[in-house]
């Protein structure tokens, strides 16, 4: 398989929920962020993909990929599981707190999710 199959297989896979596959192909070496992205976001915004969302990010995807995307979506499905596994990577908290606007921070300073999810989502 070429490159570009590989990555289009990593996409189906996660898709799928096919975690044993998923780790197949990026065995063989498949780009986790190939695509900006596209297999992080779409293991996020789907239902119970938590496992496969696991294999992608111990392989290397970069949580804060397209304006932090994913770590958004997780924020808007109100998916505590897959945002605490999006924001475990070494600074990916820092990277995504240092790109909210000013009150936006206040207001996660303050613990006030509600604005802050509203804010960030927006």
């Amino acid at each position: 398989m070429n490159q570009q199959q590989l990555n289009d297989q990593l996409y189906v896979a996660v898709r799928d929920n096919k975690v044993e596959l998923a780790k197949e192909y990026l065995a063989n070496g498949a780009d986790v962020n190939q695509n900006d992205g596209e297999a992080l976001y779409t293991a996020t915004i789907m239902d119970d993909h938590h496992e496969v969302l696991r294999v992608l990010i111990d392989a290397g995807a970069d949580t804060n990929i397209r304006k932090h995307r994913s770590i958004k979506s997780a924020l808007t499905k109100g998916d505590a599981i897959s945002l605490a596994m999006l924001l475990e990577p070494q600074d990916a908290f820092n990277k995504f707190y240092a790109d909210l606007p000013n009150a936006l921070k206040l207001a996660c300073d303050k613990n006030e999710v509600i604005t802050v999810t509203y804010g960030v989502v927006r």
